[in-house]
């Protein structure tokens, strides 16, 4: 028979006692029937078949010389030939789960590449490897891909957890709600960056505003505690009901700007506050100026001097509640002596009259029309 010089045939054994010899052509031949029972092979694997081939012949010769007939020896030929053939197939199974092993770990990698390409909307795409290639330079193509993917991962999620960072910041500071995504493990980066960066800009705007608002109520607070003269508690009321919105508004009006949370809650507190002191100090203002206006007219009508005027006019800051009491009492005072001096008061008020009849070019006739500018009564 031709064969390659890669190539032999187990015909060729290795000789042994020519008993052992006759009776193994004797079985070969039995078993033979039509089909030709030499087969090549490579030739690095000659030593190995020989071996085999010479193990087998070597317990046949035992088989034989312990006295087994023909059949019984052919069985335990067969046992052993189907044990070898099953730990081969066993190794065989082995390598081949391994390789299937590996297969499922390179789809694994790769679609975990899928899923990162789609959060990171990388600029190169995604390519299972050439089947053409061995299993381990597909694992190795797979798993550099996966840590370039990677490398981006780390610098996109180091981007969104500073936007993170300083959006929770800010949100602590407004009492604000930070941004939850319906399901961020699936959102695309650049998704959640827009977002994130949108969120941030609107909760800067919001401080800045807010921040101008606090600022504007607390000088207002304060110039109104001079204003209307009030307690270090801002005059609010001491109610058990409201002493911890109490403290918490005497807080926002003194504690140092940058402890304050800018929340809509605290600025709408400040500016209702801020609002109610304000109406409280133009009632006064409009008070204060009626009240001097007042004592103007009795200090005239009077003709009281400047030592015998308890206060002296103009008055700084009428509208305070302390010189509102001043000034109520000066009146007080002035009506006390208007009514002692009610003659003289009387005539000044009827001279009053005439002056302003005359400029009105009253005629003589037409001022004794009012009887009361010259009754004694």
């Amino acid at each position: 028979k031709n064969m390659s010089d890669r190539t032999f045939s187990l015909e060729e054994v290795i000789p042994v006692s020519s008993t052992i010899v006759d009776r193994t052509v004797s079985i070969l031949d039995r078993t033979s029937n039509s089909e030709d029972q030499s087969f090549e092979c490579s030739i690095e694997h000659l030593p190995f078949y020989r071996s085999v081939e010479s193990d087998l012949l070597l317990m046949k010769q035992y088989l034989f010389k312990r006295g087994l007939n023909e059949h019984e020896i052919v069985s335990q030929e067969e046992i052993v030939i189907n044990a070898l053939k099953e730990s081969l197939n066993q190794f065989i199974q082995i390598e081949k789960d391994k390789n299937d092993n590996l297969i499922i770990t390179i789809d694994n990698i790769m679609n975990e590449c899928d899923h990162l390409n789609h959060l990171l909307e990388l600029e190169w795409t995604i390519e299972k490897p050439h089947d053409g290639l061995t299993i381990f330079e597909q694992m190795k193509r797979a798993n550099n891909l996966l840590e370039s993917s990677k490398h981006v991962l780390k610098t996109k999620t180091t981007e969104i957890n500073e936007l993170r960072i300083q959006e929770e910041k800010l949100c602590q500071k407004l009492n604000e709600a930070i941004v939850e995504f319906d399901n961020e493990d699936e959102t695309p980066f650049a998704r959640r960056k827009t977002v994130l960066e949108n969120r941030i800009h609107d909760l800067t705007n919001f401080q800045v505003e807010r921040s101008s608002h606090v600022k504007q109520y607390r000088e207002q607070l304060h110039q109104m505690k001079i204003e209307l003269e009030l307690d270090n508690n801002y005059n609010l009321t001491a109610d058990n009901s409201n002493d911890n919105n109490n403290i918490a508004l005497l807080r926002l009006i003194d504690e140092p700007f940058e402890t304050i949370e800018l929340s809509k809650a605290n600025v709408s507190n400040l500016q209702t506050l801020a609002n109610e002191l304000d109406a409280r100090y133009q009632k006064n203002k409009t008070k204060g100026d009626q009240l001097v206006e007042q004592l103007t007219a009795l200090y005239d009508r009077l003709n009281m001097n400047e030592i015998d005027q308890e206060i002296k006019l103009p008055i700084d800051n009428p509208h305070r509640p302390s010189n509102l009491i001043k000034l109520e009492n000066e009146i007080e005072r002035c009506k006390d002596i208007r009514r002692q001096n009610m003659k003289t008061y009387i005539l000044n008020i009827r001279e009053e009259i005439f002056v302003q009849y005359e400029k009105c070019f009253y005629s003589r006739e037409q001022m004794e029309l009012f009887q009361g500018l010259y009754s004694s009564m």
